[in-house]
């Protein structure tokens, strides 16, 4: 390994673990908001964050045009978050089938800092975009833009930027103008 390879994953790990890092102090100061939020910090807090991170070359999706956008949007609902997101979107791959939404794991069994356990997906979408959710039952951080999703007992719902729900369907809706940017937590 060159020395500009170690150095290159040592930034792709500070800023990676400081984003999760982000996530967590932001969620815990919701924590009154909704009972999941605890639980899905545990299944997060267990995780090895030491070992060495996955493949963290990027791969941009058309939709992350409209990160800029969103992460200035959220930077009054979490500032940190929204700095942290900035500094590591280069090290995430970006996957989303057209250019109205994108969705990147940043930990889990398929993120760059791998976890069995826990889960944590950023998703990014256009005005009506509909991204799909891969598992029913996460937790929704949403940090720019409101988000239209199904709770667990099938009813539609809107969420606003900074407000936490558990999602029951296996879709999220971008319902304002302004793009929509969320986080998804493995419950």
């Amino acid at each position: 390994m060159t020395p500009a390879t170690t150095t290159d994953a040592l930034d792709a790990h500070h800023d990676l673990t400081w984003l999760i890092g982000a996530l967590a102090r932001a969620l815990h100061a919701r924590r009154d908001m909704h009972s999941a939020i605890l639980p899905a910090l545990e299944r997060v807090a267990g995780c090895d964050f030491n070992a060495p991170l996955a493949d963290t070359a990027p791969r941009l999706a058309a939709a992350c045009r409209r990160l800029p956008e969103a992460v200035v949007a959220a930077l009054p609902v979490a500032e940190e978050v929204a700095q942290a997101l900035a500094a590591c979107f280069e090290h995430l791959k970006w996957r989303g089938d057209d250019a109205q939404w994108a969705a990147a794991d940043v930990l889990g069994p398929v993120g760059p800092v791998r976890c069995a356990n826990g889960g944590i997906r950023v998703v990014i979408a256009a005005q009506d975009a509909v991204a799909p959710v891969a598992d029913e039952r996460n937790l929704l951080f949403v940090l720019a833009g409101r988000a239209g999703y199904h709770d667990m007992h099938g009813a539609l719902r809107q969420l606003d930027a900074g407000g936490v729900a558990v999602v029951g369907g296996h879709e999220l809706r971008a319902c304002s103008s302004a793009p929509l940017l969320a986080v998804l937590l493995k419950r």
